[in-house]
């Protein structure tokens, strides 16, 4: 698979470590989705931009930390992320960018396979439990991406 990176902010990121994460994450997630797509496209947005989109596509005029956006062709889709804003979560959650952007890769990605965990209790269980457990076996070893 294609992992195709878009940096629209002015930090600095380890293309070639974060290629290596995502694929790790989706070799875990092998048995979970059923998305043998060609290619993945992960964006990092600033703050400002990633309010527009929130606002945009959900009707919510906040700045989240991670959007997910399914494709129609061979693409999975693409993930775009506020390092602004995964910055602060990794303080409040006391650990690293590189986990915070981890974990949430993996969320981005469980969505972009149909997982879903506003609208149905169940599925939310069922969803975070996958990416908690992936999210314990690859953080031991996440490495410098930013």
């Amino acid at each position: 698979m294609d992992i195709l990176l878009q940096n629209h902010t002015g930090a600095l990121v380890q293309s070639a470590s974060l290629v290596e994460l995502v694929k790790k994450v989706l070799s875990h997630l092998k048995s979970h989705i059923n998305n043998q797509k060609d290619s993945l496209t992960v964006v990092f947005v600033s703050a400002a931009k990633m309010q527009d989109l929130n606002s945009k596509y959900r009707n919510k005029d906040y700045v989240t930390d991670v959007l997910s956006f399914s494709a129609d062709d061979e693409s999975m889709g693409e993930l775009v992320f506020c390092i602004d804003k995964m910055r602060v979560q990794a303080k409040e959650n006391v650990h690293s960018l590189e986990s915070e952007f981890l974990y949430l890769l993996i969320h981005g990605i469980l969505h972009l396979n149909g997982f879903e965990h506003e609208n149905n209790a169940e599925e939310a269980k069922r969803m975070f439990k996958i990416q908690d457990d992936v999210f314990a076996v690859l953080n031991t070893d996440v490495m410098a991406l930013f």
